[in-house]
């Protein structure tokens, strides 16, 4: 007979079919038993709400696997206890000591339920309570522990292992973090299940989120040792030189070692190392100093936890999510056979590790504390955080954590300098506008030309002018203003910007629309008038000086942003400009020879409808009148760095 495509996969079918059903677990290495359910809520998938009347009659939990069940409104585990629902007749169908219960009824309304264990967030003893029955109705309560009205924030873990003798036997690792809940489950060896320990489930929970669930596919537990880890560097940062020797890792084991930096897990052995990534994805190798140049930036994973044996004692629980990383250490329970304790776990940020535990301060708020039970918190290179100011708010101390990550984190690139910015300039290193160039100032006195604020103004100490673009100033006399007046002469304004007085008489050139120029005498020189300017007639005598911005005669050269400009200024402060309509327009000396030239009249300021006396204190942050008195008080922002703050 020939055989047809068709009739060799029916054979194969047959074959199959068979196998399965003379040996079910042959391939797992199991005995032939298979895991058990309770038949309350069996159908129910994982997560998906149900209502527990023992436990709650206005709320309702959600199903992580069989009998266990999560509160996610407070943290609450709840395992429940009911008969084993199956429908063959090979098991007892009858309550005895030491024998399963059965049921072929899938229960939705809790009636089969027998009693059910309940385990408080914050790790307190299980309490339990049995079903009371009204016929054949469940007497509903609100037990205590569901009246807990929101999930606290705790960092303490704890392990919970099953009771119930009618299903399989689980051990949940419970691990909190801050408000956020990661349950690990782990179906032990039982009646019902035989040969390695499997990985179930890693849930998480989080306020304001849906909750997840990641599932393990023959994933046993195997440990080849109970000897305790004594290492010393355990719990603290070390350098391994099989990794990259420019970084501390953070030892969770004398195997496990975790780089804070960039994520990855390190799994050592005596001559080797194994690196993996936040996929699991890994590499190994065999001689020291070959990594170098590691990452130093964390990758942001979805919640994604996978685990991994250190071939030695440890089983390796690696929870990415986001940037945060949870890492949990199971070892075999030397005091309850065939189970297992959490023997370290971290939870580590992008920013380092957090230690916090659930201990509070005076105050009731939650302590920062390390391994040892100090208050510390460390960055990721292992160094201590100090402690915020005593007695600040959450806004300050929000805001002090938030600059010490910005200063020590790895936002510098890792190296010192670049947690320093050259970017912005000191107040003290702000060069005020270029004031008049002025006499140098005396040695032990305050200098009365630039401010009274002592200094040489734009002065070298030698008395040449530090202005670019003007002649030097040598041996000036630190003359009083008070004191002086000038000689007869008349002012202009030469081309080079400087004030001269020249030889013979000379005009003065003051803008404004609509001037005359005067006729002028023997021996005088006539610059060229601007718009709307004057010039005054001149008298004899001829002064070769020039004039500073105090009233001051000086020897030399004045430049142009000694800020003479378009006035004269008498030795009281009077600004010598064109005169008063009712009376002289020019500039005339005072007295017949006394070689003084003063006002005649109150001098009219263009552009302005009142005139300024002779003896009227000079206002330059008025600009001499033409903007209004800022006051006597008034003092200018480059005296005043105090207004930079404003």
């Amino acid at each position: 007979m020939k055989i047809t495509p068709l009739l060799m996969f029916l054979l194969l079918l047959v074959v199959l079919v068979l196998s399965v059903v003379i040996c079910k677990h042959c391939f797992g290495g199991k005995s032939s038993e298979q895991e058990g359910f309770v038949s309350f809520d069996t159908n129910t998938a994982s997560l998906d709400e149900v209502s527990i009347p023992q436990y709650s009659m206005k709320t309702t939990v959600s199903k992580l696997y069989d009998n266990i069940f999560f509160d996610s409104a407070n943290g609450n585990l709840i395992e429940v206890n009911a008969p084993n629902f199956t429908t063959s007749s090979s098991r007892p169908s009858s309550s005895s000591s030491g024998n399963v219960i059965t049921s072929n009824t899938i229960d939705t309304t809790g009636k089969s339920i027998l009693n059910i264990n309940i385990t408080a967030r914050v790790g307190n003893p299980t309490k339990s309570y049995t079903t009371q029955l009204s016929g054949n109705t469940v007497v509903g309560q609100n037990t205590t522990e569901s009246t807990i009205k929101d999930v606290s924030s705790s960092y303490a873990n704890w392990t919970y292992t099953t009771k119930s003798i009618n299903t399989s036997s689980y051990q949940v690792f419970y691990m909190p973090w801050d408000t956020k809940t990661y349950m690990h489950m782990v179906r032990l060896n039982s009646a019902f299940d035989s040969g390695d320990s499997q990985n179930m489930y890693t849930f998480k929970y989080e306020n304001g989120s849906s909750p997840d669930i990641t599932r393990y596919t023959n994933e046993p537990i195997k440990l080849t040792s109970k000897e305790p880890d004594k290492d010393s560097n355990n719990n603290t940062y070390i350098i391994d030189q099989y990794y990259d020797s420019s970084k501390k890792v953070y030892q969770l084991s004398k195997y496990v070692k975790f780089d804070a930096s960039n994520g990855d897990l390190i799994i050592r052995s005596n001559n080797s190392i194994t690196i993996y990534n936040r996929y699991k994805s890994f590499v190994t190798y065999n001689t020291p100093g070959q990594i170098k140049n590691t990452s130093t930036t964390i990758k942001s994973v979805y919640y994604s936890p996978w685990v991994v044996s250190d071939n030695y004692q440890n089983q390796v629980l690696y929870v990415p999510d986001g940037k945060n990383t949870l890492i949990a250490l199971f070892q075999m329970d030397p005091a309850n056979k065939g189970q297992y304790k959490i023997d370290n776990l971290v939870r580590f940020t992008e920013k380092g590790l957090d230690d916090e535990t659930a201990s509070k301060d005076a105050s009731g708020n939650s302590a920062k504390r390390d391994a040892s039970g100090n208050s510390a918190k460390r960055d990721a290179s292992g160094n201590n955080i100090p402690a915020p100011p005593s007695g600040a708010d959450a806004n300050t101390i929000s805001d002090y954590y938030k600059w010490y990550w910005y200063w020590n984190s790895n936002g510098g690139n890792g190296n010192s300098a670049s947690k320093y910015s050259d970017d912005y300039i000191l107040k003290t290193q702000i060069v005020p506008p270029v004031c008049p160039s002025c006499p140098s100032c005396s040695e032990g006195s305050s200098c009365t030309n630039c401010g009274g604020q002592g200094g040489c103004g734009t002065l070298n100490n030698d008395g040449s002018t530090v202005v670019s673009g003007n002649a030097s100033l040598t041996n000036m006399p630190n003359i009083s203003a008070a004191n002086y007046q000038i000689s007869a002469q008349s002012i202009q304004t030469p081309p080079d910007d400087s004030l001269k007085i020249q030889a013979g008489t000379q005009n003065v050139q003051s803008g404004g629309p609509g001037t005359q120029s005067a006729p002028a005498g023997p021996g005088t020189q006539s610059a060229p008038a601007g718009p709307g300017t004057q010039s005054a007639p001149s008298g004899p005598g001829i002064i070769n000086n020039t004039v500073d911005t105090a009233g001051k005669i000086v020897g030399g050269t004045v430049g142009a942003v000694a800020g003479v400009a378009n006035n004269a200024i008498n030795t009281v402060g009077s600004i010598l400009t064109q005169g008063s309509n009712s009376g002289s327009n020019s500039l005339y000396a005072s007295s017949g020879n006394s070689g003084s030239l003063q006002s005649a009249g109150a001098a009219a300021i263009p552009g302005q409808g009142q005139a300024v006396s002779g003896s009227t204190p000079i206002d330059n942050y008025s600009r001499y009148g033409a903007l209004v008195s800022k006051g006597s008080n008034f003092i200018p922002v480059t005296s005043d760095f105090s207004q930079f703050g404003k």
